[in-house]
């Protein structure tokens, strides 16, 4: 006798196994799907995209400047509603200015203490999707 006819495992193939194992934990996950829709749901409300920038001005600036303000002019597409950081070190941002124009915004930087090297802003925008 082999191990197969002493558990009584029916003669099934590995595609058949994986497939039984799959539909398994589908039905095993799907209660918690229900419980947790409303969750779901908000998550997939609130989306956030990434902004189309056509241009930073100014493009190049210095460290360790007597005025460690600096002003960016950021242009794309409904940039008004981004939302920007870094982690750069030492480079904070200290204010967001939305102008009239949807697509243009303007970002305070603060640079004190900031070494040379290229500073990386995300920026993203919020997607609200309304329920109806």
């Amino acid at each position: 006798m082999n191990r197969r006819q002493l558990t009584n495992e029916p003669n099934l193939s590995l595609f058949q196994k994986t497939w039984k194992i799959l539909l398994f934990l589908l039905l095993l996950s799907s209660p918690m799907t229900a419980q947790n829709s409303t969750a779901a749901q908000k998550k997939a409300n609130n989306r956030t995209a990434t902004p189309n920038v056509t241009r930073i001005d100014p493009t190049k600036w210095f460290a360790d400047m007597q005025d460690p303000t600096l002003q960016l002019m950021v242009y794309g597409k409904d940039i008004k509603f981004a939302d920007v950081t870094t982690d750069y070190p030492n480079v904070k941002i200290d204010s967001l200015v939305r102008l009239d124009s949807p697509n243009y915004l303007l970002v305070y930087l603060n640079l004190k203490g900031a070494k040379p090297g290229e500073v990386t802003l995300t920026l993203l925008i919020r997607t609200i999707k309304k329920d109806n």
